[in-house]
């Protein structure tokens, strides 16, 4: 049956899936068949009993959007993307982060979700695709709700830092206090400092993730990329929190330590 017979047997009302509705499902789809993997080996390693339910919890999650992606895909006769399965992940290495670390990446799984999924609402135009997104930015704020919750309750939740409250309402006189911060630069705003922060924080998670993934990798070709991917993550965390040291305020710490020094593969790739 050709392409256009089939389009016909489709009832009449059928909506056919816009790029807007395409890209998020798509990139979507690689993205939470990776963080399954990592989530598995987190749930195998865990040991922290308060962790674990998160780790669960979120798991769920990835499971759910891979199912209604897989089963939208096949109704469509859109090809499913050729991403991560159950073989790139090996269940049986040994633990490669702390509970900490783990506690952490969930944490920016919900950040990283809200703000994904806000993109991706916005972008879809399909009803049921508009209500997938919908559930998926309550269950990401819950996540983050739940692990910001659980780092606050260990001590270990890193904060912004905190700035003098102003004493009256400022206005902004010169175009070049735009490009204040070259040269002779003014004070950081409370806008600058929050964006470094977040960016300070984002980079972190990767740098470590990527010094994990490069100690397990086998392919040397592999292994470089990801060496590469961590220089660049190291470069931005310096370099911002620079920026943060120079106006006198703390700068986040880094979370390399956190990863332990096995090598067997954990994530196996060739």
């Amino acid at each position: 049956m050709s392409q256009d017979e089939r389009n016909l047997e489709k009832k009449s009302d059928h909506i056919q899936l816009t790029s807007g509705d395409i890209a998020p499902l798509w990139g979507g789809y690689f993205s939470d068949s990776m963080v399954n993997c990592v989530l598995k080996h987190f749930l195998h390693t865990v040991e922290d009993n308060e962790i674990k339910p998160i780790i669960e919890f979120a798991l769920g999650l990835t499971i759910e959007h891979l199912e209604f992606t897989n089963k939208l895909f096949k109704e469509e006769e859109f090809p499913i993307p050729l991403a991560f399965t159950e073989k790139d992940v090996n269940l049986n290495a040994p633990r490669l982060f702390s509970d900490g670390y783990m506690l952490l990446y969930l944490r920016h799984m919900g950040i990283a979700g809200t703000v994904s999924y806000g993109m991706a609402l916005a972008s879809s135009s399909r009803q049921d695709i508009r209500a997938f997104y919908n559930q998926n930015l309550k269950t990401a704020a819950q996540l983050l709700e739940k692990s910001t919750a659980i780092l606050q309750s260990k001590g270990i939740l890193t904060r912004s830092p905190f700035i003098p409250y102003p004493d009256s309402v400022e206005f902004v006189h010169k175009e070049s206090w735009l490009n204040g911060l070259l040269g002779d630069r003014r004070p950081l705003n409370a806008v600058e400092i929050t964006n470094l922060y977040l960016n300070i924080m984002k980079n972190s998670i990767g740098q470590a993730l990527m010094l994990a993934f490069s100690q397990v990798a086998e392919n040397k070709d592999v292994i470089a990329y990801i060496v590469r991917g961590r220089d660049i993550s190291s470069k931005h965390v310096e370099v911002f929190s620079a920026l943060l040291r120079d106006d006198q305020l703390p700068a986040p710490t880094t979370w390399e330590t956190e990863v332990s020094n096995s090598k067997v593969s954990h994530f196996p790739i060739s």
